[in-house]
């Protein structure tokens, strides 16, 4: 059966269009993420494999040691760049999401074609086709927003937290006032505490106070 059995179809123009589109570009972006990928690794086993090496015979040992730093800095620099590239470009991300859109217009352009599955029972298959496949390809242009602001966003500082010190009780407050006791009078701190008076003995007699009357 062909791509488009109807001759001049905008829809199935339209989907044959996307598909190669996306195929193209995932293949594009997995490229380039194998590509970096590839050369970070060799860069960093080649680090390791220079470092373990020690000066050939005839080679003077400080020029040796300078040649070696300046090849191992460039080959961090390179595994450095690698990978800010592919973190900026995101062509990991867009492989597989390129990638995953791709067949999801492909399996509804062959369940159209075969008239199956939504289209097996629809009174309009091409309405129906052109309302699924526009929902695909809006959901990928969506996600591609999305991940765009998120790169784009800059990064918000978080601010220390002021912490308000915590407010006194009211007890808290009122505890000073409780404390404040009647200070004694000095007059009486020196006197002894007056002895307890046993049951059977006289009172003692204050100065100046007439003795009893006996019985």
């Amino acid at each position: 059966m062909p791509d488009n059995p109807i001759p001049n179809d905008p829809i199935l123009d339209r989907l044959n269009d996307q598909i190669q589109w996306f195929d193209i570009k995932s293949g594009w972006n997995q490229a380039r993420y194998k590509l970096f990928k590839v050369l970070v690794i060799v860069a960093a086993a080649s680090i390791t494999f220079l470092t373990a090496l020690s000066a050939p015979d005839g080679w003077d040992q400080l020029k040796w040691t300078y040649t070696m730093r300046w090849v191992i800095g460039i080959l961090g620099v390179l595994i450095t760049a690698s990978e800010g590239i592919v973190q900026l470009y995101r062509f990991n991300d867009n492989w597989l999401r390129y990638r995953r859109t791709s067949e999801v217009l492909k399996s509804e352009k062959y369940l159209y074609l075969g008239e199956a599955g939504p289209y097996a029972t629809a009174a309009n298959r091409h309405a129906v086709l052109a309302e699924r496949v526009e929902a695909a390809i809006s959901e990928e242009n969506q996600q591609w927003v999305t991940l765009n602001q998120q790169q784009n966003q800059p990064d918000q500082q978080q601010q220390p937290q002021q912490v308000n010190p915590p407010k006194p009780n009211e007890q808290d407050e009122a505890k000073p006032d409780e404390q404040e006791q009647v200070k004694p009078n000095p007059q009486f701190q020196d006197q002894p505490p007056a002895a307890e008076q046993q049951p059977g003995e006289d009172k003692p007699k204050l100065n100046g106070e007439p003795d009893p009357k006996p019985d």
